[in-house]
């Protein structure tokens, strides 16, 4: 098999990974991020406030319940936007550049997000949030299909499968990177929101160079 069949494999199993990883990583964080959003909401330093442990479990989240939930739930926005339209987008321009639309989508969502712990703002996290929606949504509706016709025959099932392994494991590391032995604390909690940054520019890269259309792994990789 060739060298471009094991890139795109790897570059659709990152792509799962990130989406798994994006999906989950607010789930050990989210105390940071309330309190966040808290002394955002009243105007008082982060810094001051937050570095408290005490202060940050006793503290009354009740006024910022709405904005929660909107950062919670505005992944899930963005992603059902893009379950309807990038099926669309990936017919008009085919399938290299979609990934590459994938990548970037999902460099700069993160990118957004964590930047706002740095500039305070509410809007730039929301903004993240939705930005990141918008590439989960696009892995599944690429690389499921594009998985499934460059495998070679008889194996369609296994290869199938390495999507949903791999999103479980983004779903893990995001657990792991936000445990407070690690990243999760007051002060690096937003690194948790680039987690998987390095990946996803790699496989940018790798779309640029390597990444091949179908049916030329498919012939390929019937032929071999």
């Amino acid at each position: 098999m060739s060298k471009e069949f094991w890139c795109s494999i790897f570059v659709a199993c990152s792509a799962s990974f990130s989406f798994g990883f994006n999906w989950s990583n607010l789930n050990t964080i989210q105390l940071f991020v309330k309190c966040f959003l808290l002394t955002n909401h009243q105007g008082i330093d982060y810094n001051s406030f937050c570095s408290n442990s005490t202060a940050i479990e006793d503290a009354d989240y009740e006024p910022i319940t709405a904005k929660w939930a909107s950062v919670a739930s505005f992944a899930s926005l963005g992603a059902t936007i893009s379950a309807f339209v990038f099926g669309f987008v990936v017919e008009s321009i085919g399938r290299k550049k979609s990934a590459i639309i994938i990548f970037v989508l999902s460099i700069s969502g993160n990118v957004i997000a964590a930047t706002s712990f740095f500039t305070s703002s509410y809007a730039q996290l929301l903004s993240g949030r939705i930005v990141n929606g918008l590439s989960i949504a696009a892995t599944t509706t690429l690389f499921a299909p594009y998985l499934q016709e460059i495998a070679p025959k008889g194996k369609e099932p296994f290869y199938g499968s390495l999507l949903m392994i791999f999103i479980n494991l983004g779903f893990i590391v995001a657990q792991i990177f936000g445990l407070p032995q690690l990243l999760g604390r007051s002060n690096i909690w937003w690194i948790v929101l680039v987690g998987e940054l390095p990946l996803s520019v790699l496989c940018l890269i790798l779309s640029f160079t390597f990444f091949s259309r179908e049916s030329c792994l498919v012939e390929s990789t019937r032929r071999n």
